[in-house]
């Protein structure tokens, strides 16, 4: 249960970040969000 709440809290961490990507193109925001699916991985 400890690995599951770390990976819903990451991607929790990372949502904001998608939006930034994906509404507003924000290129870096698409960065960070790449880099923390491979941290999943």
């Amino acid at each position: 249960m400890k690995k599951f709440n770390e990976v819903k809290a990451l991607v929790a961490a990372l949502e904001a970040d998608a939006d930034k990507f994906y509404n507003k193109a924000n290129s870096a925001a698409g960065t960070r969000v790449r880099k923390g699916m491979q941290d999943l991985k």
